[in-house]
C-alpha cells in the first residue's frame, strides 16, 4: 500500500551574469528559485584555473544576501585598489579570500580570489565588469529573515 510520497519541484533559472576573460574560466550565475509564488536569488561565483599546464584549481561558492554581495564588491573594490601596491593585502571572508598586492599581483591591476587552497588570477578588466554586472542584480538577492522570536 503507497502511504503517500511528497516532492517539492522547484522552477530554477540559472542566468551567466558575467564571464571572465584570460587563462582561467570565471562566470557568474544568478540562480533564482520559485517555491510556492516565492522567489529567492542567490550568486554563485565558479572557476577553473589551469596552472603550470597540468595542474587543475577549481573553485565555486554562493552569496545569498545582499548584505553578503554588498560585501563581495567592496572586497573586489579593495583589492583593486590595492593590487599595485607592494605590500600585501588580504580580505578573509567565510566562503572566500582575496589577496592583492605584494606577490599575490604577479602583474600591474590583478589580485587572485582563493577557496580553500584553490585560487584564481582576476584581471582590472575583468574585475570592473563584475562590479557593474553584481550591482546590476543586487535587489534580486533577499535578506534573511530576522530571527526574532514572539
Amino acid at each position: 500500500m503507497f502511504t503517500g510520497l511528497s516532492l517539492n519541484i522547484l522552477a530554477q533559472d540559472k542566468k551567466v551574469i558575467w564571464n571572465g576573460t584570460g587563462d582561467a574560466t570565471q562566470k557568474a550565475t544568478l540562480i533564482t528559485t520559485n517555491t510556492k509564488g516565492i522567489s529567492k536569488s542567490i550568486i554563485e561565483y565558479t572557476f577553473k584555473n589551469v596552472r603550470y599546464g597540468s595542474i587543475v584549481d577549481r573553485g565555486s561558492f554562493y552569496i545569498l544576501t545582499q548584505t553578503e554581495l554588498n560585501q563581495f564588491i567592496s572586497d573586489i573594490e579593495g583589492a583593486l585598489e590595492k593590487s599595485e601596491e607592494t605590500g600585501g593585502y588580504e580580505w578573509s571572508r567565510s566562503n572566500y579570500t582575496i589577496k592583492s598586492g605584494g606577490n599575490n599581483s604577479q602583474k600591474k591591476g590583478t589580485f587572485k580570489i582563493w577557496v580553500g587552497e584553490k585560487h584564481c588570477p582576476f584581471k582590472k578588466k575583468d574585475a570592473l565588469k563584475l562590479i557593474k554586472e553584481l550591482k546590476s542584480v543586487l535587489s534580486s538577492l533577499n535578506e534573511p529573515e530576522s530571527d526574532v522570536k514572539n
